[in-house]
């Protein structure tokens, strides 16, 4: 089974970079007899779109997929004539194309218009500001988990690793820059010799500056400091939110695509934990997908003990700044406990080697955290192995004085 439980045939399946709306295969002459000049062709495409996301609602697949057709033909017809389009509706039209298909498993399909909406976000999205940075690295992550779990479904998992791999760079770029806007926010509204800030500058609540300073720490130092002054604020979604509320393809809208958080919307807990979910996401997607690699392909180089230090590396990030009681969590711990215990106990069931006798052994586990263990057991591990890796966040170190 793979990361969302689908089990499909492989079959071949090329990526093509520049999916774009001119290639479309829905292109017809339908479109031919419309006077762009006679209708208000954005009153069309609003009405259209919503009517889509009415009949996605109601899981009518089919029917919001012949809607977003004509949203399709619409967009072609305009670009055709050289006048402009609004980039953002070209990416919401494309991914919510890619997740009905995906809803009706057509998973081809899917994945060309997921790379499509990919393909524009990257080419036409601003990234010269640190707030357009945050956004944009973490829709990439997130696009680039849920084509992993496509192709995962359709058994390449070596191209699913890839882009899971893509997407933890993507999140941890998009935390980093939340760090170093949260501490040019914080330099900006410090008071000066006792001087009170001015009236528009509002400081961060108390909750998201000791979220700050414990993910800092934690992602520079692979270490969790935790005492009784600090306290993590563990939002209540975060109890609820399932691997497929990540790794699914879910319904955009424009006001969604548009929206602009500010420095201290992106450094809430909500926003923060929401980037921890996809960065933990991440780290399951890699074991999910190195497990199957292992386990299918002779010819392959990875480390013995890769798996499962990718499991804990997932289940360290969730039990430090979310809860051992989550769904993620638990979705996380038992696919741990599936693929690394049962090499632990096959390992133990062997009898042992003689010392004068070398043998290559499959996996070198060590014993699953149990469920109560502190997390900093759990994480000494996983920060010593990617500390000698070099996949640590270097963060800029910053102080934070708790009110």
């Amino acid at each position: 089974m793979d990361i969302l439980s689908l089990n499909k045939q492989q079959r071949e399946y090329e990526f093509n970079q520049n999916t774009q709306l001119m290639n479309s295969p829905h292109l017809g002459n339908g479109m031919g007899e419309l006077d762009l000049h006679d209708v208000n062709l954005q009153q069309i495409l609003h009405s259209l779109h919503e009517e889509a996301i009415k009949k996605i609602n109601e899981f009518s697949f089919l029917e919001a997929i012949s809607d977003l057709m004509h949203c399709e033909e619409i967009l072609e017809a305009v670009t055709a004539k050289g006048e402009l389009t609004d980039i953002d509706e070209v990416i919401v039209l494309l991914n919510n194309l890619a997740m009905c298909y995906q809803r009706i498993g057509e998973i081809d399909k899917a994945l060309a218009y997921l790379d499509g909406s990919l393909y524009n976000f990257k080419l036409f999205m601003p990234k010269s500001s640190l707030k357009n940075e945050i956004k944009m690295n973490s829709i990439i992550a997130k696009i680039s988990l849920q084509t992993c779990a496509m192709l995962s479904q359709k058994g390449m998992h070596k191209n699913a690793y890839k882009f899971a791999k893509n997407s933890q760079n993507y999140i941890e770029s998009s935390i980093q820059a939340v760090l170093r806007a949260s501490g040019k926010y914080l330099s900006k509204t410090k008071t000066d010799n006792g001087k009170k800030p001015s009236s528009k500058s509002k400081l961060p609540s108390k909750s998201s500056l000791s979220l700050i300073k414990v993910l800092d720490n934690f992602l520079t130092t692979g270490k969790v400091l935790i005492n009784s002054k600090i306290k993590l604020k563990i939002p209540d979604w975060a109890m609820d939110i399932a691997i497929s509320d990540i790794m699914l393809i879910q319904p955009l809208s424009i006001q969604q695509i548009k929206e602009d958080l500010n420095i201290l919307e992106e450094i809430s807990p909500d926003a923060l934990t929401y980037k921890l979910c996809l960065l933990a996401c991440c780290h399951y997607s890699m074991a999910t997908e190195l497990n199957y690699i292992k386990n299918t392909s002779t010819l392959c180089d990875i480390g013995e003990n890769s798996v499962e230090k990718e499991y804990i590396e997932a289940l360290s990030i969730l039990s430090t700044f979310m809860s051992k009681n989550s769904k993620l969590f638990i979705h996380v711990h038992e696919g741990y406990l599936k693929n690394c215990q049962k090499i632990l106990q096959d390992k133990d069931d062997k009898p042992k080697p003689s010392s004068k006798i070398s043998m290559r052994r499959q996996c070198i586990t060590p014993t699953p955290p149990e469920r109560n263990k502190a997390p900093q057991k759990v994480r000494k591990n996983s920060a010593a192995y990617h500390n000698s890796k070099g996949r640590r966040i270097q963060a800029v170190s910053m102080q934070y004085e708790l009110a």
